[in-house]
């Protein structure tokens, strides 16, 4: 199989949501995860917080849907709207 696809992870107001893209523009909508976010009395109307395990948990669900495409993917972009992210290694650092 020839890697040649792209692993669209898009976080989202309401949850996660994972896109394969194909080289030749096709998109295969592979899964969804929602979460929960609240908005913070001294943030509202213009933040939301999420819980972190929430988030993680999430994300696990979702690379776990999107594993029968593992060896097409040649690549992963995350998108997203005013989220703050940090890629974190095995050892929890940044």
């Amino acid at each position: 199989m020839i890697a040649d696809h792209i692993l669209v992870i898009d976080a989202g107001t309401s949850g996660l949501r994972a896109r394969l893209v194909a080289s030749d523009g096709a998109v295969t909508p592979l899964a969804a995860e929602p979460w929960r976010g609240f908005a913070p009395p001294d943030a509202w109307p213009f933040a939301r917080e999420l819980d972190a395990a929430d988030v993680e948990a999430s994300l696990g669900r979702l690379l776990e849907a999107a594993s029968s495409a593992r060896g097409s993917i040649a690549g992963i972009a995350v998108t997203g709207q005013r989220e703050g992210l940090v890629i974190a290694d095995e050892h929890g650092e940044a």
